[in-house]
């Protein structure tokens, strides 16, 4: 038994796991968590609430700075992942892409919350959205992703960790 982590192992039960409707679901997640993610980031930038009622909701004031970095990515992660629903010919690409993309959501929200715990478990959402995909292989990627991103940062920033 070999493990394959390139190939689209259900490019035969592609109409079976109706990923047409999936693929158009999770395109809608990802426009509604880039909208949120900007109200969010608004939210917390003009009404301010670490400045006068700490809450696990908002740890720190942002920065305007911060706000425009975090819709500008949000926005260009949903540009792109719109712009390449139904273009890429091997499946796994785009659930790859799409995991990456669910992803970048989750970090962008809890850095935005200044690493609210609460904010941790959009991470748990995202890992649902990907159980329709029935592909193993991106709930492992996303673990290294997460582990990556706490290893990297925990050397390089470890003020965006702790």
């Amino acid at each position: 038994m070999k493990l394959d982590f390139f190939s689209d192992i259900n490019k035969e039960n592609y109409y079976i796991l109706d990923y047409d409707r999936v693929d158009r679901f999770i395109v809608k997640a990802v426009w509604i968590s880039a909208v949120f993610l900007a109200v969010y980031a608004l939210g917390i930038y003009f009404i301010a609430p670490a400045q006068s009622y700490p809450t696990p909701f908002s740890w720190r004031v942002i920065s305007l700075q911060e706000v425009f970095w975090t819709i500008g990515i949000g926005l260009v992660t949903a540009i792109v992942t719109n712009l390449l629903h139904g273009r890429i010919s091997n499946h796994y690409l785009w659930r790859f892409l799409v995991t990456n993309a669910l992803l970048i959501y989750a970090y962008l929200v809890v850095f935005i919350s200044g690493g609210s715990i609460e904010w941790h478990f959009y991470f748990f959402v995202t890992f649902a959205l990907l159980v329709m995909y029935s592909d193993w292989r991106l709930g492992w990627w996303a673990i290294v992703a997460v582990s990556l991103h706490h290893a990297i940062l925990n050397f390089f920033a470890p003020q965006w960790v702790y």
